[in-house]
């Protein structure tokens, strides 16, 4: 398959002059399109998380993905919440569209848990709790996109009241995989450090193309913070991608050409894609444009981090419509939201973990005195404060089983991460720790021995 591409980076616009090699090569490829959207947690300043899947909901709907095969996790407190100044509404950039109209989730509240996620994921019904009970159902022809935003650490990311490790996800694509379930995967992660989930443990011979806001030890970052009632309308990598995909013609685009986009304007972090990147190099026309030009805008869009790629890269050929769906798409955004050049509302980033103490002190100088804000600021940096006399070098994960033992350990016996998600920032420590004594019955040993005493008197 020849694919021709013209992009003129510095206008803000790329030629729809692509071309396949025979009119035969623009037909969709077999199979169906499904889509599981996933919002791993909970509370008011984790608000750009829900509203980052409730826009990729409609991004998804939009370009002709029926919503039978769209399932949503989403805890779904954000639009009723005290807080929200906007009842029963969520926007995902200023002057944006009310990206909750319409959205239909499938678990929410306490169904938003990684064994549903898992199940859900592999075509499990008899093991999910809790929901509607609905799944993938999927074979070998079809494409999957999966899209997860929300916090996480080294080797690890969290939902609501509990997490999710490498070694759990790579056991389910790998059985995927085995099981005949799909025929390429594409998995789109924002979380802080979301290489490590890939980086050096997802083969490239099991067809998953993967893409992470964030390098394995590296903060993603929040955006639209520039404002006085909101704590962050989204995500930097996720809105770029959106926003790539809302204002394209998708089957112009390559997943490939997504992934450079991106990349290039997330810019507080280093997008990064992992796996089968020749999946990337498929056109989005989004039938035309490829998962590997999506990468290479979204990576220079995002300038605070850096946008990667992991697994079988050569899918970043494949045309994002594969993924997100081929009706040509009229913006949803509105113009000054869409346009490539950083607008102002988008000046202004925060990294994802500090997003509640950066509010809370935008609030201060707004001149909001409470007790609860300073109590809330005094906590926070405390607790920082503390915490951060650990060790700082950060590696990959090595060893998957004892990373996993250890991790759920930590969770269960000393701090429950979930309650306490700046303890996120240092689990790179315990990864550590399984990389110099590769023993997790002493590891584990030596929690007991300390946090039996810590846990009920700090925590």
């Amino acid at each position: 398959m020849s694919l021709t591409a013209y992009s003129d980076q510095s206008s803000g616009k790329r030629s729809k002059n692509k071309r396949f090699g025979n009119s035969g090569d623009r037909n969709p490829a077999k199979g169906e399109v499904h889509a599981l959207l996933v919002a791993g947690d909970k509370g008011w300043y984790n608000y750009r998380h829900q509203a980052d899947v409730a826009h990729a909901y409609h991004v998804l709907l939009d370009h002709g993905v029926p919503a039978k095969n769209i399932i949503v996790m989403m805890y779904d407190d954000i639009a009723t919440h005290d807080e929200n100044p906007y009842k029963g509404k969520i926007f995902n950039s200023p002057n944006g569209p009310d990206v909750y109209a319409g959205l239909k989730i499938d678990y929410n509240g306490d169904s938003v848990t990684p064994e549903n996620f898992l199940a859900v994921l592999r075509g499990d019904r008899d093991a999910v709790k809790g929901g509607n009970g609905r799944v993938i159902e999927s074979n070998e022809n079809d494409r999957l996109f999966v899209f997860y935003a929300d916090h996480g650490a080294t080797g690890l990311v969290a939902f609501p009241t509990d997490i999710l490790t490498a070694k759990q996800l790579h056991d389910t694509l790998k059985d995927m995989h085995g099981n005949h379930k799909y025929g390429q995967l594409v998995f789109y992660l924002e979380a802080c450090e979301g290489g490590s989930m890939f980086r050096g443990i997802l083969e490239d011979d099991i067809d998953v193309y993967a893409v992470t806001s964030a390098n394995y030890n590296e903060f993603a970052y929040g955006t639209y913070c520039e404002n006085d009632l909101i704590p962050c309308f989204g995500d930097e990598f996720s809105v770029n991608w959106m926003e790539d995909s809302d204002r394209q013609d998708i089957n112009l685009e390559t997943l490939g050409e997504q992934f450079e986009l991106v990349k290039g304007l997330t810019t507080h972090s280093h997008v990064r894609r992992y796996g089968n990147v020749s999946i990337g190099d498929e056109p989005q026309d989004i039938n035309l444009e490829t998962l590997g030009e999506q990468f290479e805008l979204v990576k220079g869009l995002t300038t605070h981090s850096h946008v990667r790629r992991y697994g079988n890269v050569s899918i970043g050929d494949e045309p994002v419509g594969w993924f997100q769906g081929f009706r040509k798409n009229m913006l949803r955004t509105s113009e000054s939201s869409t346009k490539l050049n950083k607008p102002r509302h988008r000046s202004m980033s925060w990294p994802s973990r500090d997003v509640k103490l950066m509010h809370l002190q935008k609030m201060k100088l707004l001149g909001v005195q409470s007790a609860t804000v300073n109590h809330e600021i005094n906590r926070i940096q405390e607790s920082y404060s503390f915490r951060r006399q650990l060790l700082e070098e950060k590696t990959s994960v090595r060893n998957l089983d004892c990373h996993d033992d250890v991790v759920r350990a930590f969770d269960s016996i000393c701090i429950d991460i979930n309650k306490h998600d700046y303890a996120l920032m240092y689990m790179y420590v315990l990864n550590n720790l399984c990389i110099k004594f590769n023993d997790s019955a002493k590891i584990i040993k030596a929690m007991r021995t300390i946090c039996s005493e810590t846990r009920d008197h700090f925590f």
